[in-house]
């Protein structure tokens, strides 16, 4: 990976990601990606209920597959549920799904990004998406405490 990633992502410190996926080999290579350019709080999940069970204020940014073998939950459901508890929370949608009316619903949740597994670059444009996604969280909340110190004056 280039460098512009791997020196804008020690700014995210206090941000806090969650990864579902079901497949145990795709988290471990996530962690490892994620721990080489120095994105910290990740958890990574391979159970829906789980993972919704972990939710909580402090999520800025969830990573969802959409087929989750073994779990109650689908991805799509898992974003519904994100989405009516917390509709700030940021999703990037990565999976290898092709069947057009799963990314019709997909759509239909806005998520700030979707990586086609089945890509070459996959896991570099998650890499990417993730930093984009939480360089925006980061600026927005620096946004918010600015405002809130300007109507104060």
């Amino acid at each position: 990976m280039n460098k512009v990633i791997t020196s804008k992502v020690n700014i995210f410190t206090g941000l806090n990601t969650r990864v579902l996926d079901d497949d145990k080999d795709m988290n471990s290579l996530l962690k490892e990606l994620f721990l080489m350019h120095g994105l910290p709080n990740v958890e990574f999940y391979t159970d829906s209920q789980l993972f919704v069970d972990s939710l909580h204020v402090n999520v800025h940014l969830c990573i969802i597959d959409e087929r989750l073998e073994g779990s109650k939950l689908q991805g799509l459901d898992v974003m519904e549920i994100l989405r009516s508890m917390f509709p700030e929370v940021q999703i990037i949608f990565y999976s290898g799904t092709d069947n057009p009316i799963t990314l019709k619903q997909i759509i239909k949740f806005r998520p700030e990004g979707y990586i086609d597994k089945n890509m070459p670059e996959a896991l570099h444009e998650l890499v990417k998406e993730v930093v984009k996604c939480l360089g925006n969280i980061k600026h927005n909340m620096e946004f918010v405490v600015k405002a809130k110190e300007f109507l104060k004056s």
